[in-house]
């Protein structure tokens, strides 16, 4: 697991990695960390499945 910086440059780089987003939405991340606005949300979580590596 990640918190990537909620930037394009950080999010692209784990998304060509194979990372996957927690949350399918920053609105429905936001409601998860009680944050009341997308515009505070300065990281999002990530996750990678190890399960794809014994393929």
């Amino acid at each position: 697991m990640v918190d990537a910086y909620n930037q394009p440059v950080p999010l692209a780089f784990y998304e060509a990695n194979g990372f996957k987003y927690m949350f399918s939405s920053e609105q429905q991340e936001c409601e998860y960390r009680k944050i009341e606005s997308v515009a505070k949300l300065h990281t999002r979580m990530m996750y990678f499945d190890l399960m794809l590596l014994s393929n």
